[in-house]
Order: structure tokens, then sequence, then C-alpha cells
């Protein structure tokens, strides 16, 4: 076994892991049929009997995956995790550390450790990017330290070890979150807002299709992504396939919610475009990158799209083949995205895409790309089959020749 894996081949193969793969393969196939949509996807989730078979099928695979050596990974010098299940993966505000959860699963009390507190387990790492070293804690580092009084005041939801993460805004102010669930017969909690300076807080209650929103326990199913400015923010419902936009914070009574993914399309050209995704949001708020399909049957496929908040209308950035994500860089002059093709730079103003590196791809990384807000790293998400695997790489500048020898070192 490889120097840095999380745990053994039989730990890997119990329900420590097997349930939260599960249910985070179930969530992604989601998002890419939009099985939500249809109401199709939650039942899916809570039917017994398809969980045991999948259940089966996963741990089958676990227990005896293919073999990988270090020559059949060209990427091994960037692997700063491998072998367990990951979950909550996110970067610091200043890019010098990568944070992510190192899920568990409870057999006797039947459920998942995760969620931003986890007490007994410290299963939150922090990867910098200086030391190349890797700490551990028991809590989220980006959860913003609230007194009691402020968590019940802002009616945070807060049930015994399960507590909301909460999102504060690049300024400090304000706060978004899971909100108390507002009835014994519902399990679903309101999205939450709350002001530092005035004190008040507003729970969403009614606002078109916002659905429920629940950060108790893994937040990439229901994604916050804050404008720089703090005059912004986007909701990625990932389960659901839909996304909003949510701004005016000056006054919570009158909070704008734009709902990005209507039942008809938003105009894109002569087409009609569904928004399944949010990727980024620009530092003045005025612009997001958008992944989401044409509502046209005759068009396949999922497009990137650079969409204008006060025009309603975007534009798509060529790609090739599925894009793992996608970030603004360069005062947001540019975007970056890893597609089939590679790692890749859209200059906007020039209308004009560069390959960075043709190796860092969605071939390869069939998961998710996780950019750092200063657009110098970019985290690669490898899933099953393979052993969960986390890599690291430096972005390359315009012109520079790709150097994957470069290593992080100091990884689990």
């Amino acid at each position: 076994m490889k120097s840095g894996c999380q745990g053994n081949i039989g730990e890997m193969a119990g329900e420590r892991h097997t349930k939260i793969w599960v249910m985070d393969m179930a969530g992604r196939y989601a998002r890419r049929v939009g099985l939500w949509r249809l109401g199709v996807g939650d039942k899916i989730m809570k039917t017994r009997w398809v969980w045991k078979i999948v259940g089966l099928i996963v741990l089958a695979g676990v227990m005896w995956p293919p073999h990988v050596s270090a020559q059949d990974d060209p990427h091994e010098k960037n692997q700063i995790y491998w072998g367990g299940s990951i979950v909550n993966i996110g970067w610091a505000p200043d890019s010098l550390n990568l944070i992510y959860q190192d899920a568990a699963y409870d057999n006797v009390a039947n459920r998942n450790i995760n969620g931003p507190n986890t007490p007994n387990d410290d299963t939150w790492r922090q990867y910098s990017v200086i030391t190349k070293q890797t700490t551990r804690s028991t809590f989220w580092p980006l959860q913003p330290d609230l007194t009691t009084e402020q968590i019940q005041d802002f009616e945070i939801y807060w049930v015994g070890d399960d507590l909301s993460f909460v999102f504060a805004s690049p300024d400090g102010r304000y706060l978004v979150y899971s909100g108390q669930i507002q009835s014994e017969f519902s399990n679903r909690s309101p999205l939450g807002v709350a002001d530092l300076v005035t004190g008040k807080h507003r729970l969403l209650t009614g606002e078109e299709n916002l659905g429920w929103n629940t950060f108790q326990g893994i937040f990439e199913y229901y994604y916050i992504q804050w404008s720089e400015d703090s005059s912004a923010f986007t909701l990625s419902n990932r389960l659901q396939s839909s996304v909003h936009y949510v701004s005016h914070f000056d006054d919570l009574g009158k909070l704008e919610v734009k709902w990005l993914s209507p039942y008809g399309g938003m105009p894109l050209g002569t087409e009609q475009f569904l928004a399944t995704d949010s990727y980024d949001i620009s530092g003045d708020a005025s612009k997001l990158i958008l992944y989401g399909i044409y509502l046209n049957p005759a068009i396949r496929g999922y497009i990137l799209v650079l969409w204008s908040i006060s025009n309603d209308t975007g534009i798509v950035i060529p790609t090739n083949g599925e894009t793992i994500g996608a970030s603004f860089a360069d005062d947001d002059q540019t975007i970056l995205f890893v597609d089939e093709g590679g790692l890749k730079q859209y200059n906007i103003a020039a209308n004009q895409t560069t390959l960075l590196d043709a190796e860092i791809n969605s071939t390869w990384a069939d998961y998710w790309a996780y950019f750092s807000p200063n657009g110098q790293y970019v985290a690669i998400r490898v899933a099953p089959p393979e052993p969960e695997s986390l890599y690291l790489f430096e972005v390359p500048e315009t012109g520079d020749t790709p150097d994957n020898a470069y290593e992080m070192g100091g990884g689990e």
C-alpha cells in the first residue's frame, strides 16, 4: 500500500465508504440526466432495494479494484490524497490551503460522519500549498465563529452534533445557511440569510422553485458561491439541476432571487438554454459561468456559457466534451476550465481559447475540478471505480510548457 493511503482494503470495502460513495455517484448521475427535475431522483434515493443492489455492486468493485501502480499513474507526483471517500472540497479564500473532508460512516449509529463539526473524529483536512503538508481537525476551518445566541436568533439549523455549514460573505457581513426546519411534517430546511451588522435575518420559504437546501452534511450538492464584492451569491442545487442568483442584501426584506433554471429555459441565441449548474461568479457579480443544455432535443451535450446578469443573455464558450470545472481568472478577463481536451484558458475579449495542459483533462478526471481563487492551482478529484484520489496542479501561464513533474508531496 502506497504512502498516505487512508485505511486498508477491508475498511474501504465496508459500509464506511460504500454508502457515502453510492450517494455521491447517485447525486452526480442525477445532475447529468436531470432525474430530480423529473421527480424521479428522490424516489430512487429512498428505495431500499436499489440501495442494496447498488451497494453490492460497489462493494464487489472496491474489494477487488484494478491494480494501479506508480508507473500506471502519470500524475502520481501531484497526488495528495488516495483511497478513502472525500467530500466538501473547497479552497480557503487566500488560495493557500485546499480544504476537504475524509468522510466516514458510523456503523453503530447508522449515519454518515460528516458536516462542519465532527467532535469525535478529525475528518477535516487542510493541504498547504506552501509547506506541502496536510493537517487535520474536527471542524471546518471556514465555519464562522458564532455564539449560541446568534445560532438561535438567526434560526440556523442545529440538532445535536448536526450543525449547518455557514457561508460567510467575503466582507464578513452576511451569512448563508440552512434554516431550522419549519414543520414537524417536513425534513427540508429553508435557505437562511443573516446580516451581522443589523442583526436581522430571513428564511427564504416562498421564492420560486428554491426547493430545500441542506447544508448539514455535504454542501457540494447545494453549492454556494459569493461574489468577491459580497453583493450576490449563487446557489446550485445539484440534486435538482437548478441554479439561483441572490442579490440586494441592503434590505433582507427585499432580497432579489432570480431563478436561472426555468422549465422553459432562457434565451441564448436562437435557442432556449437550461442552466443546470453554476461554476463561478465574477468579482462584481455581473457575470456567471453556467453549465447546462439546450432544450432543443436535436442539440445534444452540455455547454459552457458566460452569462450576463444585467442583459439576461450569454455566449457559448467553445469546449470539447464534458467540462468538469471552470473559474474566472485574471481579474475576470479570462476563464479557466477543464474539458476532454485538457486544461484551457478562454480570453473573453479576444474570444480565444488556449490549451494550457492536455494531460489534465476530463477523460482522465471525470469528476470535478476545483480552481483556487487566485487561479494559480487546480485540484482534480478522481472517483471510483479507481481508488478515490485528489490531485493538485499548478496552472501554467499562457505559453509556458506544462510541468507535470511538480511534486506536491506531504499528502495522505
